[in-house]
């Protein structure tokens, strides 16, 4: 789901066309400890 910041960025049509901004915000997200969960639980159950 996304957060608050991506949506924002999003609604405003910031992401769009902005490779720098699109690239910071995927860093963001998988630095995020909820990426975290994801790949520690998710992957490990479906693999």
């Amino acid at each position: 789901m996304p957060d608050a910041e991506l949506t924002s960025l999003a609604k405003d049509g910031k992401l769009k066309g902005n490779g720098e901004e699109l690239i910071r915000q995927v860093d963001r997200m998988l630095t995020d400890p909820k990426a975290s969960a994801f790949y520690d639980h998710f992957v490990g159950q479906w693999l």
